[in-house]
C-alpha cells in the first residue's frame, strides 16, 4: 500500500486499501492511509476529514502526526504542516524523515533560516540519506534553492568523503 502511494498510484492504492480492509486489516494507521488516498483522489478536505478524527483519538501517535504533516505538505498547507510536524519530530526524537518534512514545511512557510538549521543538522547526522531525500523531494525546497547556504549544503553533501 505504501509503495503504491509513494509511486503516486492513487487509484491502485485505493483498490488495494479496500482489498486489505475486506481481508480484515484495520487500525488507525491503516485508516490514515485511506485519508492520504482520499486527499490525492478527492482533494485535501476529504483526506483531512478522515485524518483529523484519527489524530484526535490517538494524541501523540507519531505515525499519524507524520502522515497528517505529509498530507498538509502535499497540499501546500505549509503553515498548517509546521506545528504538526514539529510535534511529530519532537515525539520521535527528531527522526530524520520527519525532521526533513519539517524543514520542507518551514521552507514553504517562509522560515528559511530554521529550515536550513534543520537541514544542516541532518547533513551532519546522515549526509547520504539527506542527499537522497533532497534528490527525491527537490521541489519541496524550492524556496531555499536561491540561498547560498543551500548551495553550500548541496556541495558539501556531494563532495567525496575526506581521506582517512
Amino acid at each position: 500500500l505504501e509503495q503504491r502511494m509513494e509511486a503516486k498510484e492513487s487509484a491502485r492504492a485505493d483498490e488495494l486499501w479496500h482489498d486489505l480492509r475486506d481481508r480484515g486489516v484495520s487500525g488507525p494507521l491503516f485508516e490514515a492511509y485511506r485519508a492520504m488516498i482520499l486527499a490525492r483522489t478527492q482533494g485535501r478536505e476529504a483526506g483531512v476529514a478522515v485524518l483529523d478524527p484519527l489524530v484526535a483519538a490517538h494524541p501523540g501517535y507519531v505515525p499519524l502526526l507524520h502522515l497528517k504533516g505529509v498530507l498538509l505538505l502535499e497540499t501546500r498547507d505549509f503553515t498548517g504542516a509546521v506545528p504538526v510536524l514539529r510535534e511529530a519530530a519532537h515525539l520521535s526524537g527528531n527522526r530524520t524523515d520527519i525532521t526533513f518534512c519539517l524543514a520542507c514545511a518551514l521552507a514553504g512557510s517562509g522560515q528559511a533560516e530554521e529550515a536550513m538549521i534543520l537541514l544542516n543538522t541532518l547533513a551532519a547526522r546522515e549526509p547520504g540519506r539527506l542527499l537522497h531525500m533532497l534528490q527525491l523531494e527537490a521541489s519541496a525546497l524550492d524556496d531555499l534553492r536561491l540561498r547560498p547556504e543551500y548551495s553550500d549544503l548541496i556541495d558539501r553533501l556531494r563532495a567525496p568523503p575526506p581521506a582517512p
